[in-house]
């Protein structure tokens, strides 16, 4: 049930995403988008969502 509920979370989050992502590809003066993570052990399908939207992650 756990990894059912992630799964759903990260689906949500990855729709939200999915909209800010159109959002700024809007603008045209967005050249690269760059996501500067605070939060430590980032789970690696998060990364790997961000980094599927074409951003750059850096890792604090």
């Amino acid at each position: 049930m756990q990894v059912a509920g992630e799964s759903s979370m990260l689906l949500t989050e990855a729709d939200a995403l999915q909209c800010i992502d159109a959002e700024l590809r809007t603008l045209s003066s967005v050249e690269k988008i760059i996501v500067r993570v605070h939060t430590k052990n980032l789970p690696s399908s998060a990364v790997d969502l961000l980094q599927g939207f074409g951003w750059v992650v850096l890792n604090r």
